[in-house]
């Protein structure tokens, strides 16, 4: 009767005890809602920026290279179509060193750079927001 007494004191520290370390399921806890937070505001911008995209392509009345061209016909439209390409450029470079931090292939982020080069800011949106669910998955296999 004693040796269960003592086995199941045992037993309840052995539980108790990871239950009260600081760094047990606070942490995992803490990663899903940060990764989630992270996701959200991405994924709020993407959908609501890739709906407005639709419906302008949609509504135009010529194709997407038609009116790239004709932005690029003007000094004042080009300026703003370079700056895009150039901050463009900037998260294909960030997505890609992101990806290599992360050891996953090259061949991982080729969608989202092909994306960026047509519709500039969708990729690296499209990026942070399937990084971020990523991340909570991982943190709730943990």
């Amino acid at each position: 009767m004693a040796l269960d007494k003592e086995r199941y004191a045992t037993q309840v520290a052995e539980n108790i005890t990871p239950l009260l370390s600081p760094t047990y399921s606070y942490v995992s806890l803490l990663a899903k809602e940060g990764a989630m937070k992270k996701a959200v505001l991405p994924l709020i911008v993407l959908l609501a920026f890739t709906a407005y995209t639709a419906f302008a392509m949609s509504q135009a009345e010529q194709s997407l290279i038609d009116f790239g061209i004709e932005l690029m016909s003007d000094l004042d439209t080009a300026q703003v179509v370079i700056d895009l390409y150039i901050l463009a450029a900037l998260a294909c470079i960030w997505m890609y060193q992101d990806n290599k931090s992360r050891k996953k292939p090259f061949i991982a982020i080729v969608p989202y750079i092909a994306i960026t080069a047509v519709f500039v800011s969708i990729g690296p949106l499209l990026y942070l927001v399937v990084k971020g669910f990523s991340k909570e998955q991982g943190a709730g296999a943990t």
